[in-house]
């Protein structure tokens, strides 16, 4: 997804240009955020988020002039062969001329809490994959959201077939391609049958379509659900990157094929935010009994 955004390194230019022109912050520009942060305790990770600022893990920049878009709410690089996580506060909160950063504490901190959740994934990834309760509670979420907008756009609800069909395809490019789930073709299906309320006679012709598909991205996912099920024959991978950002807001983005962004997506809700569209990503999370659990689990690995 980030390669059809960043046509000719458009982003990629605007993220270094903004890197030679910003102001690096530290906890003098955040004091009272900081100070915020400790007392309300938002979430279990505060003390390792913290820690992972002061020690320079996590980066906060200002930048007056070369705007990063909202699409990349933070991003982690390689400085000095250690691996950061950077975010851009500039499109969130204005500096004074005191240099103190007038953003809401809220704000910044679930964007550093995703940074830090980010960064420790770039560098261990198995420690988030071998989490059972973590890929489902991740895998309902994110083909809940696709079906969100398919239900939307096509009125699927009069089809519940096709609706769990969709459902589960969405389900199984999450765990193969977001999630990396590497194992037999069955465990995947059941796994993805998980997010059906109903199990629809054709879910066993869907899967060894699926099975027979070359399946490696976004697009290709979007071109076989339209192939496979007319009713949503018009669907196009620009036509869904636009209702989703229309539906989530342009921070959410990346979710579509990124788990880090996908992990911002609940988290940013879970902890009440308002860089993304906070209504729509409660309602869809208020469906997933076992969310309550998404802290307690992350809290095992991070």
């Amino acid at each position: 997804m980030f390669d059809r955004i960043n046509p000719n390194q458009q982003i990629t230019r605007t993220v270094l240009e903004a890197l030679k022109k910003c102001t690096f912050l530290d906890k003098t520009n955040i004091e009272e955020q900081l100070l915020q942060m400790k007392n309300a305790k938002l979430s279990p990770l505060v003390t390792s988020v913290l820690r992972a600022f002061e020690s320079g893990s996590i980066v906060l920049v200002y930048s007056e002039k070369t705007m990063v878009p909202t699409t990349i709410p933070f991003f982690i690089t390689k400085i000095e062969n250690e691996l950061k996580g950077m975010i851009f506060l500039n499109r969130y909160g204005k500096m004074k001329e005191n240099g103190s950063v007038d953003i809401s504490y809220k704000t910044i901190y679930i964007l550093m809490e995703s940074a830090y959740v980010a960064l420790r994934y770039a560098k261990n990834p198995s420690l988030i994959e071998r989490n059972i309760g973590l890929m489902k509670i991740c895998m309902k979420t994110y083909s809940a959201m696709a079906m969100r907008i398919f239900n939307k756009e096509f009125a699927l609800t009069v089809a519940p077939s096709t609706y769990e069909s969709i459902n589960y395809c969405f389900a199984r490019f999450f765990l193969e391609h977001l999630w990396g789930l590497k194992t037999d073709q069955n465990i995947l299906h059941n796994y993805a049958m998980m997010v059906c309320l109903n199990k629809p006679d054709e879910l066993e012709m869907v899967k060894m379509d699926y099975n027979n598909t070359t399946i490696i991205d976004i697009v290709s996912l979007i071109d076989f659900i339209k192939t496979r099920f007319r009713q949503v024959g018009s669907i196009t991978v620009r036509y869904y990157m636009e209702r989703y950002i229309n539906t989530y807001y342009q921070s959410a983005l990346l979710s579509m094929d990124a788990l880090p962004y996908l992990f911002f997506v609940i988290e940013h809700t879970l902890l009440g935010g308002f860089i993304m569209a906070q209504p729509v990503m409660t309602d869809i999370l208020r469906t997933i009994p076992t969310l309550k659990t998404f802290y307690s689990e992350l809290s095992k690995i991070i």
